[in-house]
């Protein structure tokens, strides 16, 4: 992920009450765990979202190719919260629990 990438979506959030996610994904099956990288970059760059959209949560998710896994900041946080349920929205609708 480029500066681009977060120039265009801190101009998006900007204009917009939204939360923003950086997603990627990790290609193999199972429970995806986040790199060293992914937390030392996440640190680095979630900060920035809460400069235009100070009240919203905001966080990274990583997926696999049947799981996910995702911390989430809320404003004020220093660390962040482990999601532990995603909902998979389409036919059928898929809950995935207990990534941690």
């Amino acid at each position: 992920m480029g500066s681009e990438a977060i120039r265009i979506a801190l101009q998006t959030a900007y204009n917009q009450p939204i939360s923003m996610f950086h997603v990627h994904r990790h290609e193999h099956r199972g429970s995806p765990r986040f790199s060293g990288i992914d937390i030392r970059e996440s640190r680095r760059f979630v900060p920035d979202f809460f400069k235009v959209q100070p009240d919203r949560c905001h966080g990274v998710i990583v997926l696999s190719h049947d799981s996910a896994a995702g911390l989430c900041w809320t404003s004020g946080t220093k660390e962040p919260i482990t999601i532990n349920k995603f909902v998979i929205v389409g036919r059928p609708t898929n809950t995935v629990r207990d990534f941690a």
